[in-house]
């Protein structure tokens, strides 16, 4: 399990209990950072809250973004190959068809081979 994910079941399992969807997640998670860091309040963090946490925003939204481009492409790309198979099935089915009714030449023997055939078929 890669490092950023040893937390996924932990924050699933706090997500899910959120009714109010990301907005309370959100207002939760910075309302415990209030409450239990000095994360608003430290002279020794270097930089202003907010700047911390638009940096994370800013990771993170660049590897969403990237990745659900990455993902569009892939199901488009798959979706481009099932279309192409699609087309080329009805295109042989078509010719298959069309061969199937088309007029070719035989020899008297076997004209009357296939009459035979037909009659004893109809029987």
């Amino acid at each position: 399990m890669a490092d950023e994910e040893k937390y996924d079941a932990l924050l699933m399992n706090i997500a899910s209990q959120h009714t109010g969807g990301i907005h309370e997640l959100l207002d939760t998670l910075f309302g415990f950072f209030a409450r239990k860091t000095d994360l608003y309040t430290s002279p020794n963090v270097g930089e202003k809250p907010e700047e911390l946490i638009l940096r994370a925003f800013h990771k993170w939204e660049k590897i969403a973004v990237e990745k659900h481009k990455k993902d569009k492409a892939e199901r488009d790309e798959a979706d481009r190959i099932r279309r192409e198979k699609l087309r080329r099935k009805r295109e042989e089915e078509e010719a298959a068809k069309n061969d199937s009714s088309r007029i070719i030449e035989v020899t008297d023997e076997e004209a009357e081979k296939i009459t035979r055939e037909n009659a004893q078929a109809k029987v």
